[in-house]
């Protein structure tokens, strides 16, 4: 699979050069992390108000799919619904057009009606908040990944 597209060698540099970022990223936010609490230590308001927005924003996050959209759409300039549905095969189309409307309110998602074509047609994409949550993301993923029997994690959903 991987030598399709690149050499195994060239495949674990990529691999190394991207661990060696994740450390440094690792490095930098607890920095910032120390730095923000000598900040804000003192804010009781503070901690309230930001644990609430991280509540908020896990809580959309962990919504069954808005992780695959996310990802999905990532990948394309634009797709239109059933296109969308078919990269993800299993999710119902009430489900899609829920998640697709809560992305598109939330300012991830654009939704875009081409009315000039018989049927009318909707297409989605990222918008550029949309494409920085998946770049936000995808540290994560490769973290997950990297570490997952460390972590005890299984590759798939339970």
């Amino acid at each position: 699979m991987i030598d399709d597209f690149i050499n195994p060698e060239r495949f674990q540099e990529i691999w190394k050069d991207i661990l060696e970022l994740l450390n440094k990223i690792q490095f930098a936010a607890e920095k910032g992390i120390a730095n923000h609490c000598a900040i804000f230590n003192d804010l009781p308001e503070h901690e309230k108000i930001e644990r609430e927005l991280m509540k908020n924003i896990f809580q959309f996050l962990q919504k069954k799919w808005v992780i695959e959209i996310v990802n999905v759409l990532a990948f394309h300039e634009h797709l239109y619904f059933n296109e969308v549905k078919n990269h993800l095969e299993t999710i119902t189309s009430k489900t899609l057009s829920e998640r697709l409307k809560e992305l598109v309110d939330n300012k991830i998602a654009n939704r875009q009606v081409e009315s000039s074509s018989a049927p009318v047609r909707v297409r989605y994409s990222l918008t550029t908040y949309g494409k920085g949550l998946h770049h936000t993301l995808l540290p994560f993923a490769i973290y997950f990944f990297t570490n997952s029997q460390k972590l005890g994690n299984k590759s798939k959903r339970e």
